[in-house]
């Protein structure tokens, strides 16, 4: 049978936005193309077209170029990655779309800020990718051993392009920044933004990079519409909550409380599809001034499962519980109330992970007195009793 096989470049962040990117440019190729998905396994992605594997490999490139010069691309990429406080320039084509930040600028790409616009390395390494003409890269793509001279121009840093998803920890953060980077086959950073720029919730806020990636769950395996039905559930979870993320980071909300968060934001037929696939949440903070994450792996995994089946278990409370989760949100803006905001959610939270009523009661008379002094919806009695047996 005719395939391409994706090896495991061994980076659980790298893996998934590649696997997403890879999978959302071969059905723009070949509509009747079939995917194997295991992230965790030696090959994560295998691609079987229906076309030749010449023809789909070029017209896959083609893709690549053409959809990378969309708004929408450049537009979910326009925020600044650490370079390693190295000097820097960029394609003064793409180099506005930092909009000037930090100061003076020319517009030209030679700043030398050690932070860059993301899109402008995207674009970069779009156009080594469509020169290498290839979607290969070796079972070892990722290396810190020195490259040969003839095969130089086939790779680049990978720091670079996703600082904030080196989760292999071989890079020590403080550290400034070394010639000797990792390299890797340019495909690789190409698919990997342009999975970033898809499948990804980008914020900056306050020197911060908040970042949330979706992740199918480990050694599961996914095959042909099930793929495919994960691509399009991802797209779509994507896509309602970047509407709606500006509140939750504004209100520097804690990190415990996203899985109860998130739900709130979706429909319910899209809480089914989640819980039916059990992704985790891969929440990056990343220091825009240091140039680190700040969890030392790259990232931190949430799960879902314990969130997702309590909504399903509510029923038709769930739309109560929803509506007073979403208004707690709208009052954590307000700095004044954003203490007592943040103990009633993480008391939700612990209730439902500790299967324990008592948190949940402990919640609704928090938010009962709080609704004394600002406009709140607070679920009925009726509601609440449905929430213990939720937890059960």
């Amino acid at each position: 049978m005719k395939e391409i096989s994706f090896p495991s470049t061994w980076d659980r962040v790298i893996d998934t936005l590649l696997a997403y990117s890879i999978m959302d440019l071969s059905l723009t190729v070949d509509k009747n193309v079939k995917f194997k998905l295991m992230i965790g396994n030696d090959v994560f992605l295998t691609v079987m077209p229906s076309l030749s594997i010449d023809i789909f490999k070029k017209v896959f490139l083609k893709n690549l170029e053409k959809l990378s010069k969309s708004f929408i691309i450049s537009k979910k990429l326009n925020f600044n990655i650490n370079v390693g406080n190295k000097f820097w320039a960029v394609d003064p084509a793409t180099c506005i779309y930092c909009y000037g930040r930090g100061g003076k600028c020319d517009f030209h790409g030679k700043c030398g800020k050690p932070n860059i616009p993301a899109y402008a390395v995207f674009s970069r390494f779009v156009r080594d990718a469509i020169k290498l003409g290839d979607l290969s890269w070796g079972t070892n793509p990722i290396t810190k051993r020195g490259i040969p001279r003839e095969k130089h121009d086939h790779y680049g840093s990978l720091y670079l392009s996703i600082s904030p998803y080196w989760s292999k920890g071989l890079r020590r953060w403080n550290q400034k920044w070394r010639d000797s980077s990792t390299k890797v086959s340019h495909p690789i950073p190409a698919l990997t933004l342009y999975g970033l720029a898809k499948y990804a919730i980008s914020e900056e806020y306050r020197g911060k990079l908040f970042q949330l990636i979706f992740s199918p769950p480990i050694g599961e395996l996914f095959i042909g519409e099930r793929a495919i039905n994960l691509l399009t559930l991802i797209k779509r979870i994507i896509n309602q909550i970047f509407l709606k993320i500006d509140d939750i980071f504004a209100s520097d909300l804690p990190i415990i409380t996203l899985p109860l968060i998130f739900p709130c934001l979706l429909d319910i037929s899209a809480i089914y599809c989640l819980y039916e696939n059990s992704p985790s949440i891969l929440f990056i903070n990343y220091d825009m001034a240091r140039g680190s994450p700040k969890n030392p792996r790259g990232y931190e995994e949430i799960c879902l499962a314990d969130t997702l089946e309590f909504f399903i278990k509510l029923g038709s409370a769930f739309w109560s519980f929803k509506r007073f989760i979403l208004d707690l949100i709208r009052i954590s803006r307000k700095e004044k109330y954003r203490s007592i905001v943040k103990s009633i959610l993480i008391e939700i939270v612990l209730g439902i992970k500790n299967k324990d009523a008592t948190y949940i009661n402990d919640a609704i008379i928090s938010a009962q007195s709080l609704r004394d002094e600002i406009s709140l919806y607070v679920p009925e009695a009726k509601r609440v009793i449905m929430a213990h047996k939720a937890i059960i």
